[in-house]
């Protein structure tokens, strides 16, 4: 092999390989630029999604279920926990102006459940089981009046009988 065919093997060695740089470079902005295109999208779909009031309401419940447990327990520095849990589920809620169906569900849960959140904090405080009950089942009364209130009736809150949570009280 003479050195003119060696410069040219080398030449077009050199070609393909810019050339395969290039190609991959091509592919990785590419493949970047749809990353961040994909990102940008669901970040400004997370802005413009709906609020999810059912999903709020779920977490309501599962909070005061807790606190029941914890109430029943003695277990007053847990039910504090999951009366603030509350009371910031339920303050989202009213700072999001929800309506259903032509009722103001923040303002029902801001005159019906917010009261009864501080009135269960100060029963904790004072670490007294029966007012703690008495307080709670009138919170369960306000949230079943509110589902009435808001055209949804047929979801009744009860007393939890079981607990069905794999968590200390």
């Amino acid at each position: 092999m003479n050195q003119k065919s060696l410069i040219g093997i080398i030449g077009i060695l050199l070609t393909l390989s810019i050339f395969m740089s290039f190609y991959s470079m091509i592919k990785i902005q590419d493949l970047e630029n749809r990353f961040t295109s994909n990102f940008k999208e669901s970040k400004d779909e997370e802005k413009h999604e709906e609020f999810e009031l059912a999903e709020k309401m779920m977490y309501l419940q599962r909070y005061s279920e807790k606190l029941f447990f914890s109430g029943k327990q003695k277990n007053w520095e847990l039910a504090e926990f999951y009366l603030e849990e509350m009371e910031e589920t339920a303050e989202k809620v009213i700072k999001a102006n929800q309506f259903e169906q032509g009722v103001n569900i923040s303002a029902q849960m801001k005159e019906m459940l917010l009261p009864k959140i501080q009135e269960l904090q100060e029963k904790v405080k004072q670490k007294n089981p029966q007012e703690f009950e008495k307080s709670y089942k009138a919170m369960l009364m306000n949230c079943n009046g509110c589902h009435m209130i808001s055209k949804h009736g047929f979801i009744k809150i009860l007393e939890p009988k079981q607990n069905n949570y794999f968590q200390e009280f």
